[in-house]
């Protein structure tokens, strides 16, 4: 899964910016900006696409656990995708978990 752009995205949108730096007039300047959004847009838009992917293999991944009974993979998909182990520990949970 790829989360991030990809080399040949990545390396098209260094030389537009590039560009965009090197222009000698205003109205060069602008169309180099207006490509750059778009390509920042294209960037953003396969981000959430992999994302929804992601996501979505992880719960067929989830119901294959649970069919099969898999408690602790059931578990630890269920956490991903709840969001709770991307969310690191403040002072006040870590000392609520010691308590008890």
């Amino acid at each position: 899964m790829d989360l991030y752009l990809n080399p040949e995205q990545d390396s098209r949108k260094q030389k537009q910016e590039n560009t965009s730096n090197n222009s000698l007039t205003r109205t060069e300047k602008v169309k180099a900006h207006s490509k750059n959004t778009e390509a920042n847009k294209q960037g953003k838009k396969s981000i959430r696409t992999d994302m929804q992917k992601h996501l979505e293999e992880l719960a067929t991944t989830e119901d294959e656990a649970a069919r099969e009974g898999n408690m602790k993979q059931l578990h630890d998909i269920t956490e991903k995708l709840a969001g709770e182990a991307s969310r690191p520990e403040t002072g006040q949970t870590q000392r609520m978990k010691d308590n008890h």
